[in-house]
């Protein structure tokens, strides 16, 4: 893959999880409150995995070539591990109001933190 296509992806990811790791922000757009935006916690997750496919930029062929630390990619995988435990609700106002979710807030905050220390 060429180097402005790495960067766009990084870019583009790094963008998906800082989306996660903003709930105040989820509140507004989920619950359409925005008057410029409007999404979902799925169009959210379709973003980060298949839109930017978050499992293949942590994978062995992928990862080597991003340059970045092997803790962000720990971190990563963490949160697409707690991702894939998440029971989703039935509606984006319960899953705002899930602790379960908070938990994935955060840990997508500690993804963001990690990245912007090491850019």
């Amino acid at each position: 893959m060429q180097s402005e296509s790495l960067e766009l992806w990084k870019k583009n990811l790094h963008e998906a999880i800082r989306n996660i790791a903003d709930l105040n922000s989820q509140r507004i757009i989920w619950l359409g409150r925005s008057l410029d935006y409007e999404s979902s916690f799925d169009e959210y997750m379709m973003s980060l995995f298949d839109d930017f496919d978050i499992e293949r930029f942590i994978s062995k062929e992928s990862w080597p070539n991003m340059k970045l630390p092997e803790s962000l990619r720990l971190e990563i995988e963490q949160l697409i591990m707690e991702f894939n435990s998440y029971r989703v609700k039935a509606t984006d106002k319960e899953i705002l109001e899930d602790p379960e979710w908070h938990k994935i807030t955060n840990q997508a905050r500690e993804v963001i933190q990690n990245w912007d220390k090491n850019r």
